[in-house]
């Protein structure tokens, strides 16, 4: 760890796979542990300002407070898609899958990358050219897949 002005600044980044962190005073006393797991990409993890638990961060923010908007975590599994892509020579009809009972698959047609008010996924999406879907699975407190 290094100081840059008044700044702590780490010399390591976390893995996105599983990896425990721990902050250690001049004794050698572990005094704060937090395991990084499945971290999705440009996002990050810490100890809410409302409830000291382990929360997750929509955005990383080096060298400001943590956003207010936490997340319990983030979804884990990924959309199916029933078609991979490439040439078609005849349209057919996308179906999208991978949710549980409590998420929703939200889908975008173009470039744009789904959001929470994005088109809720509840029937094939009938394809006959060329064309962009991208689609994420959403849960309730939950950063999407």
């Amino acid at each position: 760890m290094a100081l840059t002005g008044n700044n702590l600044h780490t010399n390591f980044k976390i893995s996105s796979g599983s990896e425990t962190i721990r902050l250690f005073n001049s004794s050698g006393t572990i005094v704060s542990e937090i395991i990084a797991e499945n971290l999705p990409k440009n996002t990050s993890i810490g100890a809410s300002i409302n409830t000291g638990e382990i929360v997750s961060y929509a955005d990383t923010t080096p060298g400001y407070r943590n956003s207010s908007q936490e997340y319990l975590g983030s979804v884990q599994n990924e959309v199916i898609f029933s078609n991979q892509g490439g040439l078609i020579n005849e349209s057919f009809s996308l179906i999208l899958s991978g949710n549980n009972s409590e998420q929703v698959i939200r889908y975008t047609i173009g470039n744009n990358d789904p959001t929470e008010n994005s088109q809720i996924y509840t029937n094939p999406i009938e394809i006959a050219e060329t064309t962009t879907v991208r689609a994420q699975i959403f849960s309730d407190n939950y950063l999407p897949s």
